[in-house]
């Protein structure tokens, strides 16, 4: 990964809810609390209104209102890390399988290294863990977002019909699916992507 100009004089701090950091260390660190919830929610919906209105149904924002994403939030506690700089979280990055299902970086932490140093360290969880193929799906109208994955080693796969879930049902948002270019693996080991997702850009 490049390196980058931080904005603050402390590197990125990451805890799995463990807190990974700029050293990528592989000491275990203790799981976040209920408490880190409300500002996991905040910068979640932030940085997803950032990238997703304008790039997605009018249908989906009507159930992506403030308590979609605290509800969310407390779902998913045990398999998402975040990064603090000066105590205060500005992202996080949550795993599903093999999948990078989120990962929302604060505005205020853009061009500190915090979004490579998630990404990173959700990518080497994942293969750690025996998932040797990690993929993401990103809006397919989020130039920034994807320009970002391109520059951290992630290719372009394909196109992915993405099933957001909403109540009662779901709705269909258009997507890329992207893959980790190892070079320890070859592309014919790459598997073929699915026709459809249920995560990563809801």
């Amino acid at each position: 990964m490049a390196s980058r100009q931080r904005s603050s004089s402390s590197p990125p701090n990451c805890r799995s809810t463990s807190r990974c950091s700029s050293e990528r260390s592989d000491d275990a660190d203790p799981p976040a609390t209920a408490d880190d919830a409300p500002r996991i929610a905040e910068v979640w919906e932030a940085a997803w209104r950032d990238g997703h209105v304008g790039n997605i149904p009018d249908e989906l924002l009507v159930h992506r209102g403030s308590a979609s994403f605290r509800t969310r939030t407390s779902a998913m506690l045990d398999r998402t890390s975040v990064a603090e700089i000066d105590g205060l979280i500005v992202g996080f990055v949550t795993l599903t399988h093999d999948e990078v299902d989120q990962l929302m970086v604060d505005a205020s932490a853009r061009g500190t290294g915090v979004a490579g140093a998630l990404l990173s360290f959700g990518a080497r969880r994942l293969i750690e863990s025996g998932n040797g193929h990690p993929w993401l799906a990103v809006v397919t109208g989020n130039a920034r977002a994807r320009h970002f994955y391109e520059r951290e080693g992630w290719r372009d796969a394909g196109h992915l019909d993405y099933e957001a879930p909403i109540d009662g049902g779901t709705v269909t948002v258009s997507c890329r699916r992207y893959e980790l270019i190892r070079d320890d693996i070859t592309a014919e080991q790459h598997p073929e992507p699915p026709a459809a997702g249920t995560r990563g850009a809801g």
